[in-house]
C-alpha cells in the first residue's frame, strides 16, 4: 500500500483531466473546478472547501 501524506496547502481539483483551472489566478470560475484547503496546525485538522454552484 500507499503510505497517506496530508500536508497543508490549498488544492485544486477538476473533474475531467482535461479540465482547465487557472490555479494561478485570484478566484477559480470555471464550475468544474473545486478548491479545498486543509489546515492540520489546529490538532485534529480542519478541511475549508469552496465549491462554485
Amino acid at each position: 500500500g500507499l503510505k497517506r501524506v496530508v500536508e497543508d496547502s490549498k488544492y485544486v481539483v477538476a473533474v475531467k483531466p482535461d479540465t482547465w483551472c487557472n490555479v494561478y489566478g485570484e478566484n477559480i470560475t470555471n464550475p468544474l473546478c473545486a478548491e479545498f484547503t486543509i489546515d492540520t496546525s489546529s490538532g485534529a485538522g480542519t478541511v475549508s472547501v469552496g465549491v462554485q454552484l
